[in-house]
């Protein structure tokens, strides 16, 4: 089942998993609840600026603490979330905190896409230019370090988005 999105009024997160992230994402932690802030913030921006339908990849850390606040949000706001998977499977290493998270979403998705039947070493960079090819607006956090957030911005960059960094206060802003 192919989904549909309106190029112009949805936005996707990109971001670290939970390791990659201050205190490993840890959800009590001063540095989680700064991140989930400015999330928020910059969802209800989008949002003011007509952007209705968000795209969260579904892994732990960023993607999963954002699709957590604009499920926080959803009702007064009046969004959609969907979720695209790049495999069935991808939660069953994780830990028990964040297997809970992704099934409490999951459950509550307006629509979800799954990629690949099974994991590959490309599959994640499939979701993620999935979710850019659907969006010209990319929410993210990104401090610099190397991977899949990184390739995404700049595939991002190459589609003409615009992108919101949460993680720096200079580009903290969409540009």
């Amino acid at each position: 089942m192919e989904m549909q999105f309106d190029r112009q009024t949805t936005a996707c997160f990109s971001g670290y998993r939970a390791e990659k992230l201050p205190a490993r994402c840890v959800p009590d932690a001063e540095s989680t609840r700064q991140i989930r802030q400015a999330a928020a913030q910059a969802i209800r921006q989008a949002v003011f600026m007509g952007y209705s339908a968000f795209i969260t990849g579904m892994c732990t850390g960023f993607d999963l603490l954002c699709a957590e606040e604009v499920l926080r949000m959803r009702e007064g706001l009046g969004v959609r979330l969907h979720g695209a998977v790049p495999f069935p499977e991808q939660q069953k290493n994780w830990s028990a905190h964040w297997r809970m998270v992704y099934g409490e979403v999951m459950q509550q998705l307006d629509g979800c896409i799954t990629l690949s039947p099974h994991f590959y070493s490309g599959c994640y960079c499939r979701r993620n230019r999935f979710m850019v090819d659907a969006s010209s607006l990319v929410i993210c956090y990104f401090d610099g370090q190397r991977g899949g957030t990184q390739r995404t911005l700049a595939y991002a960059r190459e589609n003409g988005c615009m992108i919101w960094n949460v993680a720096d206060p200079v580009e903290n802003k969409i540009l």
